[in-house]
């Protein structure tokens, strides 16, 4: 659990350019991923720096929303500390916000192969949180038994007949 030590205040503060719209992180920012990393000492852990600084200014991280994301923008500028600009959601959220094809997905209100409502009783709701089209499933199951029964008739077989 990340705790907010009073002691790093000026360590925190020398890195934070405050303008009229962010306030920017101007120490360590990882090029691979893009977010400002806070260490006040050498032998302390790195920390996200816009983590730290939610802890700071708005209070702590709760289990239940782990995820500080940055809003506030019309681009998502990680660089950014601004307690304005910082909200506590869940993962699930995160996902739902994000440009990943989960995050579009989650998005979609129709299916995109023949426009059905995705949301019951036109889906199927796995448990894995995932929605299915029901007409494009029955769809598939039946190109499934089409293709299997075309295998049995090339294979000289005939199925088991469904009457007994």
């Amino acid at each position: 659990m990340l705790i907010w030590n009073p002691a790093d205040s000026d360590a925190f503060d020398d890195r934070v350019l405050r303008t009229e719209d962010h306030w920017i992180w101007t120490g360590y920012v990882s090029q691979a991923d893009g977010y400002g990393r806070f260490k006040p000492h050498h032998d302390a852990r790195s920390e996200l720096a816009h983590r730290v600084a939610y802890v700071r200014w708005v209070g702590p991280i709760l289990d239940e929303t782990p995820i500080i994301d940055h809003v506030g923008h019309p681009f998502r500028y990680r660089r950014c500390v601004k307690p304005e600009h910082l909200e506590a959601i869940s993962h699930e959220e995160n996902t739902r916000r994000g440009e990943s094809p989960a995050g579009a997905n989650s998005r979609l209100t129709r299916c995109p192969r023949c426009g059905d409502p995705l949301e019951p009783p036109f889906c199927t709701l796995r448990k894995d949180g995932s929605r299915r089209c029901l007409r494009c499933q029955r769809a598939e199951h039946a190109r499934y038994r089409a293709r299997k029964q075309a295998a049995l008739s090339d294979q000289g077989l005939r199925p088991a007949d469904p009457g007994g």
